[in-house]
């Protein structure tokens, strides 16, 4: 069990809407397109990576446990870093950031498990400043991802139900940082579907992604092999299955959505298996299917050059790999 949950994060627990919804349709997947990775090059002084996304023409590489956890890269890469940003409670400091950075238009944001707040971060030629500091009034700590939806932000609550009958029969929520008013959405359905035990909170583990304009999100749902689309209220918009046995996985895994590498306003670009990554649009459509010619860790994706990036950290020094996706 403790292996099933490393491979999922980061990751949230959403759960599906039971109001108003269609009947789940098994969308067209399009044929796989094999992609060969290049090497782009050694990356020295590496420690301890755990999360990579591309954010305002940067590579950002979050590393754990080291004193300035974020190594930033300007793309197109050439090896060249820096290292930026203090762990501490000092101003412009992070605490224990959550693995993941959330792009913006100049920057990104990261949520601080350590104070509850949502600091956001501009890139300014060679440097990255903190720029803004957003309390949230967290009753609970978040355990999972928290994302900017409209003037507020949406995390799961279903993790805490125990600690919090309020929050029973509903799997997320929506808070607002200036009132700290907590809106739960989406009542806990009772899914009958392609696993046992579907109650369980690990079989449900879920990721997600918003569009950056705030009219919508989408959850991926891990073991269930579904997607769900949901306007800004949490309505369903749409909901679909993959046909399994169309979907490829070269390196025999389990078979499930691991995570989402990036999203913007047309696409969500989603980890499926070890080596596949799905193309979705936001209508739901499948626009493309890649599968890389081998595995790679905390891949990435620049939506302004369509390059996918990701590390292999087998060999002695990290690596990292890129493919342009057309």
């Amino acid at each position: 069990m403790k292996k099933i949950l490393s491979l999922l994060v980061p990751v949230v627990v959403f759960m599906l809407s039971s109001c108003g919804r269609d009947s789940v349709k098994v969308i067209r997947i399009p044929e796989v397109e094999n992609v060969q990775l290049s090497l782009e090059g050694e990356i020295d002084g590496l420690l301890a990576p755990r999360a990579m996304s591309v954010a305002n023409g940067h590579l950002v590489v979050y590393e754990d446990k080291v004193e300035h956890p974020y190594l930033v890269f300007s793309l197109p890469f050439d090896g060249k870093y820096y290292r930026t940003t203090s762990r501490g409670r000092g101003p412009s400091e992070v605490i224990n950031p959550f693995r993941g950075v959330v792009p913006t238009k100049d920057g990104f944001q990261i949520l601080d498990n350590g104070d509850g707040t949502m600091k956001r971060f501009t890139f300014e030629r060679d440097t990255l400043s903190m720029t803004e500091v957003i309390d949230i009034p967290f009753q609970i700590s978040p355990a999972g991802m928290v994302l900017p939806l409209g003037g507020g932000f949406i995390y799961n609550s279903s993790l805490y139900r125990e600690f919090s009958k309020e929050w029973a029969g509903h799997d997320y929520h929506y808070i607002d940082p200036k009132t700290g008013e907590i809106t739960l959405m989406c009542a806990t359905p009772e899914w009958k579907d392609n696993v046992e035990e579907s109650d369980n909170v690990v079989l449900r583990t879920s990721t997600p992604a918003v569009r950056p304009d705030g009219s919508m999100f989408a959850v991926l749902y891990a073991f269930h092999n579904r997607v769900i689309i949901f306007d800004a209220q949490g309505n369903v918009l749409k909901e679909f299955s993959l046909p399994l046995e169309g979907v490829q996985d070269k390196f025999e895994s389990p078979i499930f959505y691991r995570g989402v590498v990036a999203f913007n306003d047309e696409l969500i670009v989603a980890q499926y298996g070890l080596n596949e990554y799905h193309f979705l649009d936001w209508s739901g459509r499948m626009k493309k299917r890649i599968v890389t010619d081998r595995k790679v860790l905390y891949p990435a994706f620049d939506f302004d050059t369509n390059t996918f990036y990701g590390l292999d950290l087998e060999e002695e020094e990290p690596r990292l790999y890129s493919a342009g996706i057309s």
